[in-house]
């Protein structure tokens, strides 16, 4: 069970809809209805097409944690494939989403489309293949163990170390931070307690902003960084209180971030949401905005599957990304406990 906060703003008790990411709206182009049109008898692909490719992983694969548990879920049907180019019009960057099963329990639709050859199951590289599969593990099981999700200290610690540098990264691309300590203090406070309370659902106290300054901004002080957030907070047309800010989709968070001080107006928020994908591939825009996709990029990332650009996300992962993963496993191999 979720607990009442502050503010009268209650964490989910489950992970976000689509219908709750802006992020996703974008890339779809508010087009939401898209993923309806999409038929599993004529684009879906059995057991018998993967066949070939399902041998190969096992084999590749062997010793790689989430591996029998994705077998698993796509066996048994809580995980399918979606793979037709002719009539899929979803973009990769969304490579993934839930539905309710017929049986009344979710389901994962795993999108290969923009990945498929007219050659096609057997020649998509098994790498990518194997990554799109455990991200569908991942959605689904993820879903199933959210409360052990947001309350892992593993992943909490070094995911919010890595979505801070990620997002910073981008602004400091777009208005120049460089070495202004003082303002690169402020920007990855806020990140990282956007990440903190929005995708990990924790609630803001005095203690959460010690931990924000120990993990991300060491020589920050608390008034400095306190005085910006409260200018964000108030910033636009309507003042709110910050556990409404911090709970706001990533678009409307960018732009009282935006509208906050005369230095962060000129960034733009499209400018943001195009530079970070540029940066890090589109599947980083759901990663800003929902924590299992963010965890899906970061076992892409560890398992070298490109679907994120691997360089670049490096900067920002540096190692942790794998124990997170490894963490991940522990988990969604457990019983769920959402």
């Amino acid at each position: 069970m979720s607990h009442p906060a502050a503010n009268g703003v209650t964490p989910l008790s489950r992970p976000k809809t689509l219908v709750q990411l802006d992020t996703a709206k974008f890339l779809l182009n508010d087009k939401l209805e898209v993923l309806t049109e999409i038929s599993e008898v004529r684009d879906g692909l059995s057991i018998k097409d993967l066949n070939d490719q399902l041998i190969n992983i096992t084999k590749k694969f062997d010793r790689v944690p989430m591996k029998d548990m994705m077998i698993t879920l796509l066996v048994d049907g809580r995980i399918k494939v979606i793979g037709n180019r002719e009539t899929v019009r979803v973009p990769a960057a969304l490579s993934n989403w839930r539905v309710m099963g017929t049986n009344g329990l979710p389901v994962t639709l795993v999108n290969i489309s923009p990945y498929l050859p007219s050659t096609g199951v057997n020649s998509v590289d098994v790498r990518k293949l194997f990554g799109l599969l455990i991200g569908g593990a991942i959605s689904l099981k993820g879903y199933e163990n959210w409360s052990s999700i947001k309350a892992s200290r593993v992943i909490v610690e070094n995911g919010v170390l890595i979505y801070t540098r990620m997002m910073y990264k981008v602004l400091d691309r777009m208005i120049s931070l460089g070495t202004d300590e003082f303002r690169s203090n402020k920007i990855k406070f806020v990140f990282a307690k956007y990440f903190l309370i929005n995708l990990t659902q924790k609630i803001p106290s005095l203690d959460l902003d010690k931990f924000v300054i120990e993990k991300v901004a060491k020589n920050a002080t608390l008034s400095a960084v306190q005085e910006f957030e409260f200018s964000m907070s108030q910033a636009g047309e309507a003042s709110i209180n910050q556990m409404e800010m911090y709970n706001l989709s990533l678009l409307k968070f960018l732009e009282k971030m935006k509208e906050a001080e005369p230095w962060t107006n000129r960034m733009t928020v499209r400018g943001f949401l195009q530079n970070l994908a540029q940066m890090y591939g589109a599947p980083s825009l759901l990663m800003a905005e929902d924590l299992l996709y963010f965890l899906q990029g970061i076992a892409y990332h560890n398992l070298g599957s490109e679907i994120i650009s691997s360089y670049t996300f490096n900067t920002v992962a540096l190692t942790l990304d794998e124990a997170i993963y490894n963490e991940l496993g522990v988990i969604l191999n457990k019983k769920s406990s959402s």
